[in-house]
């Protein structure tokens, strides 16, 4: 602060003086934070776990933060938007504590890269959709705006049952992070509140999409993850407020989502069920845990009922 005090004294125009009261009023945490971008900021996101993992940590910096810091000062045309006022810090069932925050703008881009053409000979090759000008491939995309819900865990997980260490062995053979069980955890309570929304809130299911995050550090071990149900078709449920409004009264979302946890029309068989090499799911089926193929970001895999209901103490 006093070198660039130093600077704007010599020459007020290279420097604006609000950038030192910015600083001023920031944390020492923001301020490694934008360091960090600036660093990153020719970073070439090469993967979809890449791009999940800078996706997440947005999300959790708007969580603490906001987005934009100001929202007064905001351009009204700002794609992504979350009011720190509106951030419930904690939403509880039983012993359970869950961040929730409303996220009041977001864009969504769809691209479709290809599709497959069923009853032909080669099923499994996927035919392209893109236009090749002589430089770059250009492909068929949609942006949609809306609105959505990110949840997670402030105080980190603690999984420690009979079914956690089958999903981790499953992990550590695999080394997909959608079998890790503390993925396999959000996105077995994601597909319950999607559906819990749908019949507290009246939102029809395949209205609400849900995107899982999890990022764990290769150097310190730590994690970080969460949820985010989100809905961005013109028009469908939820797009004029009514998703994010759930927020406010989230315990008790949380409370339908998880209090028949225990029970499923087609137990015993579906509750007997365990994952293991070669299994997609655990306890989960029809009546319990699938949801639309068009909401569910896995296809219906990676989910355990047992895994959920053995670690909401």
């Amino acid at each position: 602060l006093e070198k660039l005090r130093q600077i704007i004294s010599r020459d007020s125009s290279i420097i604006d003086p609000r950038v030192i009261e910015s600083i001023e009023n920031s944390t020492e945490e923001q301020i490694k934070e934008a360091i960090e971008d600036i660093q990153n900021v020719n970073k070439r996101i090469t993967n979809m776990q890449e791009l999940k993992d800078e996706e997440l940590k947005a999300l959790i910096h708007s969580a603490k933060y906001g987005h934009p810091p100001n929202p007064a000062n905001s351009n009204p045309n700002v794609e992504f938007q979350v009011d720190i006022n509106k951030v419930i810090p904690e939403a509880k069932y039983k012993s359970l504590s869950l961040r929730v925050t409303p996220v009041e703008r977001l864009r969504v881009v769809i691209v479709q890269k290809g599709y497959k053409r069923l009853g032909t000979e080669i099923l499994n090759k996927p035919v392209q959709t893109f236009y090749f000008d002589g430089q770059n491939r250009w492909y068929p995309g949609i942006e949609l705006m809306g609105e959505g819900i990110f949840i997670d865990k402030p105080t980190g997980f603690d999984l420690n049952d009979t079914n956690s260490s089958r999903w981790m062995k499953i992990f550590q053979a695999s080394q997909d992070v959608r079998t890790h069980p503390i993925s396999v955890w959000w996105h077995t309570l994601s597909h319950r509140i999607i559906n819990a929304l749908s019949i507290d809130s009246g939102y029809s299911s395949a209205s609400i999409r849900e995107r899982t995050y999890i990022f764990i550090d290769t150097v310190t071990g730590a994690i970080n993850s969460g949820i985010l149900l989100y809905t961005t078709q013109t028009g469908g449920d939820g797009t004029l407020g009514g998703l994010i409004d759930q927020a406010a009264k989230f315990d008790r979302v949380l409370e339908s989502a998880c209090k028949n946890i225990d029970f499923c029309s087609n137990d015993p068989l579906c509750s007997e069920e365990t994952a293991g090499n070669g299994k997609y799911n655990g306890a989960a089926c029809h009546a319990c845990q699938f949801l639309s193929e068009t909401s569910c970001e896995h296809g219906n895999k990676y989910l355990d009922r047992n895994l959920l209901r053995g670690n909401l103490r």
